[in-house]
């Protein structure tokens, strides 16, 4: 009898260590799940659509020294396509502690403009009517670094908002005779939305704005590109 009432407090010791033992494996568990969940938020994505500037980029070799534009050349098309790639590394998911279920980003993108071909004269310096022609492509490479903020934490379907970035217009080579590579910095905006289809697949859509407040020798750089898009979260 006295060892029976002996081994009873040693058993309830055991299974107090047991069940302690159990929530610091429960505990250990969810902080691994939630930590893999916070991985899944970065992304890395590939975009492309259609690309509008506001108005025709203004070749600078078409510009008699930005005066107006040479006889017998053109000022190239407004419109045109992008194709990208960026990624998105997820900084807060509630947006340190402000907005649950509001995720804060930072994104980091590199996009590709075709805006078509126009017809360049050879030289800034030369006015004739018989000028010299050749046609040449017309397009833009950005990279833009943003804030994202992503809405519905947790759900399959998630849309987002840039409040505004920062982008750096790399202008082509505006001829087939100029090797001037012109450089535009200007703000961008905007928003979108992305769709959980399978594991870490994503599909989305985005719009977005670049805005510059002025132009680069006659060279416009506003515009929008507006297309779909397809992630992988890790």
């Amino acid at each position: 009898s006295q060892v029976r009432g002996a081994a009873a407090p040693v058993a309830s010791v055991d299974a107090q260590k047991v069940q302690d033992l159990d929530a610091r494996v429960a505990t250990v568990e969810a902080h691994s799940a939630k930590q893999t969940s916070k991985a899944k938020n970065h992304m890395i994505y590939f975009r492309g659509g259609f690309a509008g500037n506001d108005s025709s980029m203004v070749a600078t070799t078409n510009n008699a020294n930005g005066v107006g534009q040479l006889p017998g050349t053109t000022k190239g098309q407004k419109d045109g396509w992008n194709f990208g790639a960026g990624i998105d590394f997820s900084l807060t998911d509630n947006m340190f502690g402000l907005m649950k279920g509001t995720e804060l980003l930072g994104e980091l993108d590199l996009d590709y403009v075709d805006l078509g071909t126009f017809t360049s004269g050879l030289t800034h310096t030369i006015v004739s009517s018989a000028l010299p022609t050749s046609s040449a492509s017309q397009s833009m490479f950005r990279i833009t670094a943003a804030p994202k903020i992503k809405f519905f934490e947790g759900s399959k379907l998630r849309p987002w908002i840039i409040p505004t970035g920062f982008t750096l217009n790399v202008i082509s080579p505006p001829s087939q005779a100029n090797t001037i590579t012109e450089l535009m910095p200007a703000m961008h905006f905007g928003a979108g939305l992305d769709y959980n289809i399978w594991k870490s697949i994503y599909v989305g859509t985005d719009v977005r704005y670049n805005m510059a407040f002025g132009t680069l020798n006659g060279t416009n750089v506003n515009g929008l590109t507006a297309g779909g898009s397809v992630g992988f979260g890790f």
